[in-house]
């Protein structure tokens, strides 16, 4: 059975019209196989689509996903500011305040989105992959197959988490969560690189 996911409501902080138009291009495609895998950090391969369909899932890998997906939904409802609810196409979301900070889907499919030049740094990191519908936005993809995949999910989580709460400073919502949030221990602790830094050191200065 083929995945038809359809993202007519994306919300892309720096290209929404770009990405708004590639959905309703794209609603009806089925999710998108790369022609050639990408190599994931730590092994395996970031754009594993067809092992993410639950239909072909073993009852043993759907057990082992659906653990996984437990515990990254158990650890990113428990931060300060974040409200969790079913996403539309299955799985749960995560907000703060009326941002999406990321979803997960029960078969092991994180989407997180991130502003576009953050994105491709993430993915020329290899810390995640293109987004399996809109590729050219600032949603990314991760298949989380592995307990290391799961350090790696809330990885992605935390920071799309501070940048959000950064972006959000003067609103309700992100004084909120930054009140519980030492930024500079955050930083250190994500060990982003110099260029990733930079973009958050940023917002934080506006």
């Amino acid at each position: 059975m083929v995945f038809y996911i359809f993202y007519s409501r994306l919300r892309v902080e720096e290209d929404d019209d770009r990405t708004a138009r590639l959905c309703r291009r794209n609603a009806s495609l089925p999710i998108a196989r790369p022609e050639r895998p990408r190599p994931r950090v730590g092994g395996g391969f970031v754009g594993s689509v067809g092992r993410s369909e639950e239909s072909n899932m073993t009852t043993k890998a759907r057990a082992g996903s659906e653990r996984y997906v437990g515990r990254i939904v158990d650890e990113v409802t428990a931060w300060d500011g974040i409200v969790a609810q079913p996403h539309r196409f299955g799985g749960t979301e995560f907000l703060l305040g009326p941002r999406e900070v990321g979803h997960v889907h029960r078969v092991g499919i994180v989407d997180i989105n991130f502003p576009k030049r953050m994105r491709d740094h993430l993915v020329a990191e290899g810390r995640t992959g293109e987004h399996h519908v809109v590729p050219e936005s600032g949603w990314t993809t991760l298949y989380v197959e592995t307990e290391g995949d799961v350090d790696r999910a809330l990885w992605l989580f935390r920071l799309s988490y501070l940048y959000l709460a950064l972006t959000m400073k003067e609103k309700s919502a992100g004084r909120a969560a930054l009140a519980g949030l030492d930024v500079d221990a955050e930083l250190d602790e994500l060990e982003p690189n110099e260029d990733l830094r930079a973009m958050i050191e940023r917002v934080r200065a506006r």
